[in-house]
């Protein structure tokens, strides 16, 4: 009910042009694969001895319009109120559902009161040249198995939390020199506490930053937010981040991102106290009509991964990008990147470690049909380079390869309209 009573809202704002001055605009998306490659291994192959795998290889997945998305946002020409709406199709099925929404009012210059299930987010993403492999700022958290029988652990990565963001009932202060704002949401559900739902388990959130802006060096963030669900453990985040803008054409982003919570193991079956401890690092640099840009996150963690059973958890993503912009209709983009995560245990018996590298490749480009209208298609690629389990147990040596993806390959392509 809460979403329908806040989208009427904001339908109404947009829709009252007839009483006021407001500024309309929008955008929509749309995204398929003409073609998908896809090798996959659906259980485990012993290195040592029997071979026990089994793959499947899939050629074409057929057009989804489950990526089809359109925004509208409207404003009061005075600046004293706005909405940005969100619709899109699902399923593959041609209906328009509500997705996310914004709605915020400033009724003096300095304060503003706003609601939103949608991630908003304070720190520049700088990912116009990194784009299709961007991941959120934060921490990669896992997940592990241990499967008794062959003496092995399982390891599956989440990403990243887009940890700067907040949502739910907002009120926020701007006094230029520096920039506050608080949150709060007391219903949701555990794995997705920032749905407006009365349905499921209540959870409370909230959460509070703060901004400084230094003209033309920098500026600087600082956040602490909480997710505490009624039966699922807790979660404290916080963060320092940096946005370095000294250079002229270079930005550079430099963070820190603590998750500390108690986080059940699904496959497991075991609750665990954790601190995920998150480095982001960003540059982007435009020269001309070439630019280079770097994103990089690397998270560490030690924790209890099973009862009596110590793990140290390390995963690092690095992404590099390319862009040359052609001319004022075509820009050529490469993007590549890597991402390694390593999961070493020692228990009374013996010790296991885990290890998951791949690389993901994707040229691309990018033609600006219209003023308004954009077209993004390139070649996916993404390629196992490890993804195996070694362990001793009792004095015996066990190798084994794990499920999973070892060949993607996929031809995207997306289309933007603006208006």
């Amino acid at each position: 009910m809460k979403k329908i009573l806040c989208a009427a809202a904001a339908l109404s704002l947009i829709g009252s042009a007839a009483f006021a001055d407001i500024t309309v605009s929008g955008e929509g998306y749309a995204e398929t694969n003409f073609f998908h490659y896809n090798s996959t291994q659906t259980s485990t192959k012993d290195v040592s001895g029997e071979d026990k795998s089994t793959s499947s290889t899939k050629m074409f997945d057929g057009l989804n319009v489950g990526d089809t998305d359109v925004f509208i946002d409207g404003s009061f020409a005075d600046g004293k109120a706005g909405a940005r709406i969100n619709f899109s199709l699902k399923d593959n099925e041609l209906v328009a559902q509500l997705g996310d929404w914004n709605v915020w009012v400033k009724p003096v210059e300095f304060l503003e009161f706003r609601a939103s299930n949608e991630a908003n987010r304070w720190v520049n993403r700088y990912n116009t040249i990194i784009d299709k492999l961007e991941s959120k700022y934060g921490v990669f958290t896992f997940n592990s198995e241990y499967d008794y029988t062959k003496a092995n652990y399982y390891l599956t990565n989440t990403d990243s939390t887009d940890s700067d963001s907040l949502n739910g009932f907002m009120v926020g202060l701007d006094f230029d020199i520096v920039k506050f704002q608080a949150a709060a949401n007391g219903w949701g559900t555990p794995d997705k506490p920032y749905e407006w739902s009365l349905s499921g388990d209540k959870a409370v959130y909230a959460g509070a930053r703060v901004a400084v802006p230094i003209e033309g060096l920098a500026s600087f963030y600082g956040w602490y937010k909480i997710n505490h669900p009624e039966k699922d453990g807790f979660e404290h985040n916080f963060g320092v981040y940096a946005d370095i803008v000294a250079v002229e054409n270079l930005g550079i982003v430099i963070g820190y991102n603590g998750v500390y919570g108690s986080f059940a193991n699904e496959l497991s079956n075991f609750d665990k106290d954790v601190l995920y401890n998150g480095i982001d690092l960003r540059a982007q640099y435009m020269m001309g009509a070439l630019g280079l840009a770097l994103h990089n996150n690397f998270t560490f963690a030690s924790t209890e991964i099973a009862p009596e059973t110590t793990g140290t958890y390390i995963f690092d993503k690095l992404n590099l990008g390319v862009s040359y912009k052609v001319n004022d209709m075509f820009t050529a983009f490469l993007e590549l990147g890597n991402k390694l995560s390593l999961l070493t245990s020692k228990y009374d018996d013996g010790k296991a470690q885990v290890i998951q590298d791949s690389i993901q490749i994707y040229p691309r480009v990018q033609i600006n049909v219209t003023d308004n209208a954009v077209i993004k298609t390139g070649l996916s690629m993404n390629f196992d380079v490890a993804n195996t389990s070694k362990s001793e147990y009792n004095g015996e040596s066990v190798n084994m390869k794990l499920p999973g993806s070892q060949i993607d390959v996929a031809l995207p392509i997306s289309l933007a309209v603006f208006f």
